[in-house]
């Protein structure tokens, strides 16, 4: 007898703009707008909680808003989404080597992860999303996490995911009845023939004749109603990334303080360190590199007297 499959879904909401965050711990919890495009044509292509909440939304000018209270502004940087996907990768590849990127949508980053099998080294499958959980939020991470026997249940139920969130098998039809049809990845023509035939929920799609769907969309319809009904198979293509142990942020103005530079250098070190033992691993050296004006750069790498875990040790072996 087989084992029964186990996909979990990490849905990183606004990740352009966690990306930048996470590095930044001042601006834990505070309204940031992340602005993309060539000025003075930049638009908000991301934004936090605490923004979203003023009524920040993606496409707003940098005119409109200066009408918010406390707003923090900040440019797009694909470097530094680089280096947070890495840190993310690294942080779910403790679980499992098995790991599926998915077409980006609404801002968003989703990762898959095959865990079938697992649960005799992790256990159960609700105490792995809450193993993840703890793993990301050590990464600064906010995600919505679902776990399906059906991978395209997890990854349409994970951004409403609240919580950590276990699907049992047999249930995904139910579990995804009440969800909209914006949890399936449509093309704009299928939403729009789909809101014209009055449909909005996945139960609605779901409940529809398979004929008569198949003629008016063709096979995707066939698809998008199995994938509404949690029956939906999946050929899981897995990212196969080299580890890089590296942070990388960029300013928004040169910095000539030593102390300014100490703040910012403070946080990626707590984050290569965590990242460092999420794979078991100490640093026996750091590599500095500073971009400087001009076009120089400067580069120097410190090594401890042995590879340390700790961040104490490494400042210390740095001072």
């Amino acid at each position: 007898m087989g084992m029964t499959p186990l996909y979990v879904c990490v849905h990183v909401p606004e990740f352009a703009a966690q990306a930048l965050i996470r590095l930044r711990p001042e601006l834990m919890g505070k309204a940031v707008a992340v602005m993309a495009g060539v000025p003075p044509l930049e638009e908000v292509c991301s934004a936090s909680p605490a923004a979203m909440k003023q009524g920040v939304a993606h496409g707003m000018t940098k005119a409109e808003l200066e009408s918010f209270h406390d707003i923090v502004v900040l440019r797009r940087s694909l470097l530094e989404e680089q280096h947070a996907k890495a840190a993310l990768l690294d942080a779910v590849s403790a679980f499992t080597p098995r790991v599926e990127i998915q077409p980006a949508r609404n801002a968003a980053l989703d990762a898959v992860l095959d865990m079938t099998g697992s649960e005799l080294i992790f256990g159960s499958a609700k105490q792995i999303v809450a193993k993840l959980d703890a793993v990301l939020k050590k990464f600064f991470f906010s995600a919505g996490i679902a776990a399906s026997a059906n991978q395209h249940t997890a990854v349409c139920l994970a951004p409403s995911s609240r919580k950590p969130s276990v699907v049992a098998p047999g249930e995904e039809a139910v579990v995804l009845h009440h969800l909209p049809l914006t949890a399936l990845p449509l093309s704009q023509e299928q939403a729009d023939k789909l809101e014209l035939w009055g449909l909005k929920t996945l139960g609605d799609l779901a409940q529809l004749p398979e004929t008569e769907l198949v003629v008016r969309l063709g096979q995707q319809g066939k698809r998008l109603q199995l994938m509404a009904q949690g029956k939906h198979p999946h050929l899981m293509v897995p990212e196969e990334p080299e580890f890089t142990l590296s942070e990388y942020i960029a300013f928004d103005a040169p910095i000539e303080l030593l102390d300014s530079l100490l703040f910012v250098l403070g946080p990626m070190l707590d984050q290569l360190i965590a990242r460092a033992q999420n794979h078991a691993l100490a640093l026996a050296s750091v590599t500095l590199t500073l971009a400087l004006d001009g076009g120089e750069r400067f580069e120097r790498t410190l090594k401890p007297a042995l590879p340390v875990a700790q961040r104490g040790a490494t400042q210390a072996a740095a001072s």
